[in-house]
């Protein structure tokens, strides 16, 4: 199935690394962020960030980080102030190495849904 935008939105095809975009008309409850992408043989993490606007040192609403690191993860975060929130941990990780992934962000009222 192919992928369908939502009027008004055009998806960014091979952005260059690291991409860092506004959203048109910011994030709203409803919306999804659909990324696809390959977890390269020699990472050992990579991370999405939502900010809350494009100052440099702006908070961060939500940090999303598989991390390849032996004890292999994924930690949620965010950071006001430039300080980080505590982290939540998921021992699931759901990327392997030379393979391509999905990830699709549900914008919820009260959180993100990954």
């Amino acid at each position: 199935m192919a992928y369908v935008p939502a009027p008004g939105y055009q998806p960014t095809y091979n952005p260059t690394l690291p991409y860092n975009k506004p959203i048109p008309g910011g994030l709203c409850p409803g919306m999804s962020i659909y990324i696809q992408g390959v977890a390269s043989e020699h990472m050992r993490r990579f991370f999405v960030n939502f900010l809350v606007g494009q100052d440099p040192g702006a908070d961060i609403a939500f940090h999303f980080n598989p991390r390849f690191d032996g004890l292999d993860k994924v930690v949620f975060n965010t950071q006001q102030g430039g300080k980080w929130g505590s982290e939540e941990r998921k021992r699931s990780m759901p990327f392997k190495k030379g393979t391509a992934f999905e990830l699709v962000f549900m914008v919820l009222p009260e959180h993100y849904k990954v």
